[in-house]
């Protein structure tokens, strides 16, 4: 397990993770722990800019996935030609 535990910080901090613990949540309900035994808690630093986009957008999360969902509309599947 404490390879395993290794690998996964390691990645976590590959993608700019700087806190990073590993929980024992056992001792949960197996409804809140979902018979897992460890949880994976981290952190990720956010820069200034990001904080104050956030705060002087109210309904931030809500804006980012309109965004993301008109990004993300299909457009004509064309094939092609041979």
């Amino acid at each position: 397990m404490q390879y395993l535990n290794q690998e996964i910080e390691n990645e976590l901090k590959n993608q700019g993770a700087e806190l990073i613990r590993f929980v024992n949540i056992s001792h949960l309900d197996e409804k809140q722990n979902r018979q897992l035994p460890t949880a994976i808690v981290f952190a990720l630093p956010l820069t200034a800019e990001y904080v104050k986009t956030v705060f002087n957008i109210p309904d931030y999360v809500q804006a980012r996935i309109t965004i993301s969902t008109m990004m993300n509309i299909r457009k004509p599947n064309i094939k092609p030609e041979k």
